[in-house]
């Protein structure tokens, strides 16, 4: 399977894995950034841009998938730099391929996506569902989804491109990794994660509140965790200086 990706750069690799309602240009900031010290990529998940869906969509299968494309392009020894969906693809993986990657970036996502028949849980995933079922594109989905993706100090051209980015997301794809969050938990791997770690969150993020990061962090031996004052969920894209900024000082540190 071949996947879709935008790409700068040379040297050590630093892949970017996008949210669900988003897609691997989302990264293009981040990718002009940090392309002078880094080979970057914003990897296409499945079912996103160019790249395939898988037959069967859930964590493990995602976590092969992502095995089988490092090595099929020869990203060896990557750091992995995840957002909300994207972050819980690098933590299975890294309970299947603990030791394949160099650091990990864990931005706005959780252990555990809790239970599969909870209120909380079957109320998000009907709040995302049902809107498609009535007949409704993406494109009647953006202003609810910015509002709920963003903070105070997102920038103009950050909600602009945020913007452009959902609307490259398929109904299907976005319908079949809502549903594919149910299966995760990997609370019980955090303390077997053994490199340098960020966990890195805004603090107006309402899909994985600062909070719950925090503590998620406190579970991790060698990690991290920052906080972007007034940025939301997709903070790469809000205000891309600032979330630069704060990756950039992680970075500095992984040897």
């Amino acid at each position: 399977m071949t996947a879709t990706f935008i790409s700068a750069g040379e040297g050590q690799p630093l892949i970017f894995l996008h949210g669900i309602g988003s897609t691997g240009r989302s990264w293009q900031a981040q990718v002009d950034h940090f392309s002078k010290d880094y080979l970057c990529v914003g990897l296409d998940l499945p079912g996103y841009g160019g790249t395939p869906a898988l037959e069967d969509n859930n964590f493990e299968a995602l976590s092969h998938w992502l095995k089988a494309t490092l090595e099929q392009n020869r990203w060896e020894n990557p750091i992995l730099v995840g957002n909300s969906y994207g972050g819980m693809i690098i933590q299975e993986f890294l309970y299947f391929y603990p030791d394949t990657i160099k650091a990990a970036v864990l931005f706005g996502t959780s252990p555990a996506f809790g239970k599969k028949d909870g209120e909380w849980q079957q109320n998000y995933i009907r709040a995302r569902l049902e809107p498609f079922e009535q007949g409704k594109k993406m494109a009647d989905l953006v202003p609810d989804m910015l509002k709920a993706l963003t903070g105070s100090n997102a920038t103009a051209d950050g909600l602009a491109a945020a913007k452009e980015d959902i609307l490259r997301v398929s109904e299907a794809s976005f319908c079949t990794s809502v549903v594919t969050l149910l299966l995760f938990d990997r609370r019980k791997n955090l303390g077997n994660i053994n490199i340098p770690t960020l966990l890195l969150v805004g603090s107006e993020d309402r899909n994985a509140p600062p909070k719950m990061m925090a503590k998620t962090a406190t579970y991790i031996p060698n990690s991290t965790f920052v906080e972007m004052d007034g940025l939301g969920h997709i903070a790469h894209i809000e205000n891309p200086a600032v979330f630069n900024a704060a990756l950039e000082e992680f970075l500095n540190t992984v040897d």
